[in-house]
C-alpha cells in the first residue's frame, strides 16, 4: 500500500516537475567569451598548419628545381652566402620548427642556432637584406601556426 499522503498536481496525482530555465549559450556551457575565442583561434591554426606545409612543399620543389638547373648549367653555382638572420621565435619548438623548416628546403643549412639569432648557409645567395626578408617570409608562416594570430 502507498503512504497516506495525498499527491496532488496539474496531471493528476503525479509529482510536479521542476521548470527548467533557458540560460544563454555562455552561461550553459560554462564558458566566457574569452574562452570561446581562444577556441576559435586554437582551430585557425590546425586549419593554418596544413597550408603551411603545402607552402613549405612548394617552396621544396621550386628550390630543388633551381638548384638543379644551376648545377647542370656549365659555370659556377651562384654566390654562397652566409646570413646572420634575427628571429622573434623564442621557445625550442618554435625555434626548432623555424630551423627544420630552412634546413629541408635544398640550397639553405642553418650552421649556427643563437639565443636570438640564427646563421644560415644559402647557396644561391643574393643581397643579404633579401636573404633576410625570405627568411623571416617563413618565420611569419611557421609563428601562424605555432602561436596563431599574436606574432
Amino acid at each position: 500500500m502507498r503512504s497516506g499522503r495525498p499527491r496532488d498536481g496539474p496531471r493528476g496525482g503525479r509529482p510536479r516537475r521542476h521548470r527548467r530555465v533557458r540560460l544563454s549559450r555562455a552561461r550553459r556551457s560554462g564558458r566566457d567569451d574569452s574562452l570561446h575565442d581562444r577556441g576559435r583561434l586554437v582551430i585557425r591554426r590546425v586549419l593554418r598548419a596544413p597550408l603551411v606545409l603545402g607552402w613549405l612543399l612548394w617552396n621544396v620543389v621550386l628550390s630543388s628545381w633551381a638548384l638543379a638547373k644551376e648545377a647542370l648549367t656549365p659555370g659556377p653555382i651562384g654566390t654562397p652566402v652566409l646570413v646572420r638572420y634575427p628571429m622573434r621565435c623564442r621557445t625550442d619548438v618554435e625555434i626548432t620548427a623555424l630551423a627544420w623548416a630552412i634546413t629541408v628546403t635544398p640550397g639553405t643549412l642553418v650552421t649556427v642556432i643563437g639565443d636570438d639569432e640564427l646563421w644560415v648557409h644559402v647557396v644561391m645567395g643574393g643581397p643579404r637584406e633579401e636573404m633576410i626578408e625570405l627568411l623571416g617570409h617563413t618565420e611569419d608562416r611557421i609563428l601562424s601556426v605555432l602561436r596563431g594570430d599574436e606574432r
